[in-house]
């Protein structure tokens, strides 16, 4: 156990010892992110095509806005997804 001598975490108590460490595979973070790409997609097709079906353009503003809140969120959700897998 000698390699694992100067790798410490917090809340390690004197005397316990690390016997291996585990990370994980870059699948697990890839996995995660298909499912933000698919909502990417929609959105970006929605992008295309709903802004058709609003021909008064009174309620076009708030349609961007909607889409500019969920591109946040899919961004902020994306952030919490790269951090969770690196700390």
């Amino acid at each position: 156990m000698q390699k694992f001598e100067k790798f410490h975490f917090h809340g390690q108590h004197s005397g316990e010892i690390i016997i291996k460490i585990i990370r994980r595979h870059w699948f697990n973070i890839l996995e995660q992110y298909f499912i933000l790409i698919g909502l990417l997609i929609l959105m970006i097709a929605s992008l295309e095509v709903l802004p058709m079906y609003f021909m008064e353009n009174n309620d076009l503003p708030l349609f961007f806005f909607i889409e500019s809140f969920l591109a946040i969120l899919i961004w902020i959700y994306a952030s919490v997804i790269w951090i969770d897998f690196y700390f």
